[in-house]
């Protein structure tokens, strides 16, 4: 069957910068293989909705179209992370950094005004710190393996709750019943995002009726019909 966006499949990845290694993967045993592996990673097939970018642009783009099984995609850097942007290289005074006890050096990664950026060079009581995401300007190609199209209800809003509120399945309960779903999320999430997530997962599971999220026993959000 062909993937159409809109679609709910699941699969796993393996990404690689050209000429430069894996930088990437959701399996477990290839996060061993190149020294990937974090004790709290999440290691299993990611259940993503064709089209809505849960994983890169050029990734996603070149899904549609295909069938279940394993592919190899070429990604431009600007379908990527982007290409690098001059504007996201600043000039920050090193004595902001001696005021929170920090020595940047070339190749530190620091916070500036909540935002994370990569020491590039120092100089002159002064350091270029460059805010471009780490893989800006990298060409990329990815190995996928599309394992399935996802057709239960439950399955998607797992996918749905993983990549709009970044919940594991151990957050949560879902209870469905001929379209009827109860959400009971165990940590609390503001109204408006739930009101969002609502919102969002209608649109996209067009099999849905009703959906109640309940959060620290109250219900939060009700959507009538």
């Amino acid at each position: 069957m062909t993937i159409k966006i809109g679609d709910f499949v699941e699969v796993d990845f393996i990404g690689r910068i050209k000429g430069n290694g894996v930088f990437d993967t959701n399996i477990e045993e290839e996060a061993k293989k190149y020294d990937l592996y974090k004790e709290n990673g999440n290691y299993k097939a990611y259940i993503i909705c064709v089209g809505q970018h849960h994983i890169l642009k050029g990734l996603d783009d070149q899904i549609t179209g295909k069938d279940v099984g394993e592919y190899d995609f070429d990604i431009s850097a600007e379908n990527g992370f982007g290409k690098k942007d001059a504007k996201l290289m600043k000039l920050v005074p090193l004595r902001l950094f001696h005021a929170q006890n920090i020595d940047p050096k070339p190749g530190l990664v620091v916070n500036v005004d909540g935002i994370l950026g990569i020491v590039r060079s120092v100089s002159s009581g002064r350091c270029i710190v460059d805010f471009n995401h780490p893989l800006a300007g990298k060409d990329l190609s990815y190995h996928i393996n599309i394992k399935r199209i996802i057709t239960d209800l439950k399955e998607k809003l797992t996918g749905l709750l993983y990549f709009d509120l970044f919940l594991d399945e151990d957050k949560y309960n879902i209870d469905v019943n001929e379209g009827n779903i109860e959400i009971k999320i165990k940590v609390v999430v503001p109204t408006e995002i739930t009101d969002k997530f609502k919102e969002h997962a209608k649109g996209l599971i067009k099999d849905i009726k009703e959906l109640n999220i309940i959060i620290d026993d109250k219900k939060q959000v009700t959507n009538d019909n």
